[in-house]
């Protein structure tokens, strides 16, 4: 598994993406 960036980034790009 790929741990670079904490999961908050990850999770903030989701929502980045979902509110697009």
């Amino acid at each position: 598994v790929i741990e670079s960036v904490p999961v908050n980034y990850f999770i903030k790009w989701i929502s980045s993406n979902v509110n697009s």
